[in-house]
């Protein structure tokens, strides 16, 4: 029993980490801090919510109607792998090499906690893709509890945004976001490499 308890938390762990990396709640302080700046407490408490919220019910969706599209398609989970694998390498180089991430330049004050804090800033390509190859790794429940867990994590890193900022400043944040995109870069190759060499395997699962 205690092994198998070991084997779940694991399995949980394995799920969280790349999940943490691809929300990179740290990253986005900056951007959060420019949208919401002037707001009143409360006023930012709701866009809070409303981009967990969004960003949760988004991620979860995919999950289920993701793998069915890939099913409908006649995708294997090899092929998402390589793809998948490949997109977040993209997405994470594009962070290591920009300055800083960016959000929309023109923001609804009342939408704003659902576009674009809660999608795509929170739930974009890169949780969405690692969200669906976690799935088929480790199946729905880990995946989904870490979706959940991380998201609401990250509303609580937005919620500490005024105190997390001056603690680590400008330089910290984006040194931790930098890192974090390194971090998923490693993640992707090592998603690639194991996508091939189960298509080179045939049914096998590396």
């Amino acid at each position: 029993m205690e092994l198998e308890g070991c084997g779940g938390m694991k399995e949980y762990w394995l799920t969280f980490v790349p999940l943490f990396v691809a929300v990179d709640a740290f990253g986005l302080l900056p951007i959060f801090l420019g949208l919401t700046e002037g707001m009143d407490s409360g006023r930012v408490r709701r866009v809070i919510v409303q981009s967990v919220l969004t960003a949760t019910i988004v991620a979860l969706a995919f999950l289920f109607v993701g793998t069915a599209v890939l099913r409908l398609l006649g995708i294997t989970v090899a092929d998402f792998m390589v793809a998948g694998g490949v997109l977040l390498f993209i997405i994470s180089m594009t962070d290591l090499l920009t300055a800083e991430k960016k959000g929309r330049q023109q923001v609804d004050p009342e939408s704003l906690g659902a576009v674009p804090l809660g999608v795509p800033l929170l739930t974009g390509p890169a949780v969405l893709t690692t969200s669906i190859l976690l799935l088929n790794a480790y199946g729905l429940l880990p995946t989904a509890t870490a979706v959940i867990v991380n998201l609401l994590l990250a509303g609580v890193i937005l919620g500490f945004a005024g105190g997390i900022n001056r603690l680590l400043g400008k330089a910290g944040a984006k040194t931790l976001s930098k890192i974090a995109s390194l971090l998923l870069a490693a993640i992707a190759v090592s998603i690639v490499r194991k996508g091939v060499f189960w298509l080179i395997g045939g049914s096998a699962q590396p």
